[in-house]
C-alpha cells in the first residue's frame, strides 16, 4: 500500500510541478528544469507543512493537498511553449569526449551512492540523532511541533525534515528516505549547468561544469544521508542561476524562484539566515542596477521586488514564527545581539554549539581553511571521504586545479564586468567569508561550483590547445581519484568501523539493521516488537541515537523517560549506573534484555 501511495503523491507531485512550472515561464531547457526542481521541493514543503501544522499529518491529507494543489494550478497554467530548438545537454556532451566522461563517471558515482542509500539503514550521526528522530515524533503525533524527544535541536529550522518526512510518510518506512538529497545533488548540478549557459559557456562546458559539482566528494558522500548540506546547497545554485538569469531577461519570475529556493534555505538551518540575507541583497541590487538603467519600470521593479520577498518569507518564516509565539525569541535556543546589544535571550550562544575543526581549534580561520584545503593536496594518503569530512572533502580537483585557475577567474571578472558572473561569484565569496565552518566542506558546498566553473573556462577559453588539453586530462585523473576514495568504502563516523564495498553489495536482500552492520548496541532492536512502546533515557550519554527505536516503519511509540517509573509493559533504554538503571535492577517487573556498548535495555518481564 505505501508504494501505491509513493506512486500517486509522484504523479501528483509531477502535475501539479509542470502546471506550477508553466505559470513561472521558464525559457525551455535548462531553465524549466530549475524551475521544476524548485517548485517541486517548495510544494512538497508546503503540503507536509499545512498538514502536520494542523495535526493532521496523514498521507490522505498530504496526497489531497497535492491533488488541491496540482488541480488550481492545471486550470490556471497555460500549457509549456513549444521548446525552440536548441542543442541538448546530452546531445553537446557526446560531441565532447571530455565533457561525456565526466557526466558518465558523475551518473555511475550517483548510481553507487543511490545502492548505498537503498541497501543500508539510516546510519548518519546527526540523522539518527535529530533529522529523523524529529521527523518520527512527527509521524508519531500526526503533527508538526517540537518534540521533547530531540534534547539538541527541537526548535532548529525544519525544512529538510519536511522533505525527510514526505517519503517517510507516504511509504510508511524508511526503506528510501535516505534518498531524499539526491534530487539535490541533480538540481545543483542543472543550476551550475544553466549558470555555465548563462555566461555564455557552450552547452558541452555547461554539461561538464554540472558533473563536476556532482562529483565533489563532499557531495558525493553526503547524498545517501538524511543530512541538509546538499539540499542547501542544490537551493543556493538555483537561486543564483537564476539571479543570473534575471541579469539577463529582467524576468520577475525569475525572482519568485529565487525567492522560493532562498526561503528553503532560511528554513533548513541556521546559517540560511546568512544566506537568506546576501541572496536577497542580491536581488535587490539587481533590481535597483535594472531600474537606474531604464531596463524596468518603476511598478516592474515593485513587482519583481515583492516576488522575491513574498516567496522566501512563505518559504522560509514559519520556523521563525513559532519559535518567537512559543519562546519570545525567533532563533530560540540561541541568543541574539546587534552590536553588543542583546535582542533576544536564549540559554546559549552560537559560540557555545559551533564544532571546532579536528585540527588548530584555536587558529584564526583563515589557517583553518588552508589546512583543511590542504588536506585534499596528497590525496592518496587521504583514506576515505565520509559525509562529515572534518578535513577537507572539496575532493582532489579543488586544491590541484580549481582553486589555481580560480584567481585568472578573478582577473575575468573585473576586465568582463559581466553582471551574470559577478551575481554568483560575489554572493558565495560573501557568504565564506561571514558564515561559521568555513574550514569545513559539508558546509562550503557552492565553492565547488565555483571551481567547476573555472576549470571549465578554462578548458574551453583557454588560449593554448595544450593549455587546455592538460585541463581537460588533470581535471579527469583528479575527479575520479575522488570518486574512488568516496566510494570504495562507506564509513558511518560515530566511532564505527567503516563497510568496504564489497561487504555492502553483500548486504543486498540480507540483514540491514543498523546494530547487525554498524552499531552492535542497537542489535537489540531485533527483540523488540513492532508495536511496542519504548522509553529512551536521553540523559544517557551512551544512547546516542532515538530514531532508530521507531524501527524501520515507525510503529513503536517512543517516549522521554520523565524521572518517574515507566510505563507498564514498555521497554526501557538506558545506560549503566544511571538512576533508571539502579532502579529497573530492582524492580521485578523488568529483566535485563541487552547490554552493549554502556547501552543497557530492559524489557518488561513475561
Amino acid at each position: 500500500m505505501g508504494w501505491l501511495l509513493l506512486a500517486a503523491g509522484a504523479v501528483l507531485l509531477a502535475l501539479a510541478t509542470r502546471s506550477t512550472t508553466a505559470l513561472l515561464k521558464p525559457e525551455p531547457g535548462l531553465d524549466r528544469a530549475v524551475t521544476a526542481g524548485v517548485v517541486a521541493a517548495a510544494g512538497t514543503t508546503v503540503c507536509v507543512l499545512a498538514a502536520g501544522a494542523a495535526g493532521l499529518l496523514h498521507p490522505g491529507v498530504v496526497l489531497g493537498l497535492q491533488a488541491v494543489w496540482a488541480a488550481a494550478a492545471t486550470a490556471v497554467a497555460r500549457p509549456p511553449r513549444p521548446a525552440r530548438p536548441r542543442p541538448r545537454l546530452v546531445a553537446a556532451a557526446r560531441r565532447e569526449p571530455w565533457a561525456a566522461a565526466l557526466v558518465v563517471l558523475a551518473a555511475v558515482a550517483l548510481a553507487w551512492q543511490v545502492l548505498v542509500a537503498l541497501v543500508l539503514p539510516p546510519f548518519a550521526f546527526d540523522a539518527n540523532t535529530y533529522h529523523l528522530t524529529i521527523v518520527a515524533a512527527w509521524l508519531q503525533d500526526a503533527a508538526i511541533g517540537p518534540t521533547d524527544l530531540s534534547v539538541c535541536c527541537a526548535y532548529y529550522p525544519a525544512n529538510s525534515e519536511l522533505l525527510f518526512a514526505w517519503p517517510y510518510l507516504l511509504v510508511g518506512s524508511d526503506a528510501i528516505v535516505d534518498l531524499a538529497q539526491l534530487p539535490f545533488a541533480v538540481l545543483g548540478a542543472v543550476a551550475v549547468a544553466g549558470i555555465a549557459r548563462t555566461v555564455h559557456l557552450p552547452p558541452g562546458a555547461a554539461a561538464a561544469a554540472g558533473a563536476l559539482f556532482v562529483l565533489t566528494p563532499a557531495v558525493l558522500t553526503q547524498v545517501p544521508t538524511d543530512y541538509a548540506d546538499v539540499i542547501v546547497a542544490g537551493c543556493v545554485l538555483a537561486a543564483l542561476d537564476q539571479l543570473a538569469r534575471f541579469t539577463r531577461t529582467r524576468s520577475a519570475a525569475r525572482l519568485v524562484v529565487a525567492g522560493l529556493a532562498t526561503g528553503l534555505v532560511l528554513g533548513i538551518k541556521g546559517t540560511g539566515i546568512v544566506w537568506a540575507i546576501v541572496l536577497g541583497l542580491t536581488a535587490l541590487v539587481l533590481i535597483a542596477w535594472a531600474l537606474r538603467g531604464r531596463r524596468l519600470t518603476r511598478a516592474a521593479a515593485g513587482r519583481a521586488a515583492a516576488g522575491f520577498l513574498v516567496a522566501a518569507v512563505a518559504l522560509g518564516a514559519y520556523w521563525y514564527a513559532r519559535n518567537w509565539i512559543d519562546t519570545g525569541n525567533p532563533v530560540h535556543p540561541f541568543r541574539a545581539e546587534l552590536a553588543g546589544v542583546r535582542v533576544f535571550d536564549g540559554p546559549f550562544a552560537v559560540d557555545d554549539v559551533l564544532t571546532r575543526p579536528d585540527a588548530g581549534a584555536d587558529a584564526p580561520w583563515p589557517v583553518a581553511v588552508l589546512r583543511s584545503w590542504a588536506a585534499d593536496l596528497d590525496f592518496w594518503n587521504q583514506g576515505a571521504y565520509d559525509y562529515q569530512q572534518r578535513t577537507g572533502g572539496l575532493g582532489p580537483l579543488w586544491p590541484w586545479l580549481a582553486l589555481p585557475l580560480l584567481l585568472p577567474g578573478a582577473v575575468v571578472l573585473v576586465r568582463r564586468r559581466d553582471p551574470a558572473l559577478l551575481t554568483v561569484a560575489l554572493p558565495i565569496v560573501l557568504t565564506f567569508l561571514v558564515q561559521p565552518y568555513r574550514w569545513w566542506a559539508r558546509f562550503t558546498l557552492p565553492l565547488a561550483a565555483l571551481g567547476a566553473l573555472a576549470v571549465v573556462a578554462a578548458a574551453w577559453w583557454a588560449p593554448w590547445r595544450w593549455a587546455r588539453t592538460a585541463v581537460r586530462a588533470a581535471a579527469l585523473v583528479l575527479v575520479a581519484a575522488g570518486v574512488a576514495l568516496a566510494s570504495y568504502e562507506v564509513d558511518p563516523a560515530a566511532r564505527a568501523q567503516p563497510l568496504p564495498a564489497g561487504d555492502l553489495i553483500g548486504l543486498i536482500g540480507g540483514d540491514r539493521s543498523l546494530g547487525a552492520v554498524f552499531f552492535p548496541e542497537y542489535r537489540f532492536l531485533e527483540d523488540v516488537p513492532e508495536d511496542a512502546r519504548v522509553v529512551v533515557d536521553l540523559g544517557a550519554p551512551e544512547v546516542r541515537f532515538v530514531a532508530p527505536l521507531f524501527g524501520p516503519e515507525h510503529r513503536r511509540e517512543v517516549l522521554p523517560a520523565r524521572g518517574d517509573a515507566p510505563p507498564p509493559g514498555a521497554w526501557v533504554v538506558t545506560a549503566a549506573g544511571r538512576p533508571l538503571d539502579t532502579a529497573l535492577a530492582g524492580d521485578d517487573r523488568w529483566e535485563l534484555s541487552a547490554d552493549a556498548g554502556g547501552v543497557r535495555v530492559w524489557r518488561p518481564r513475561p
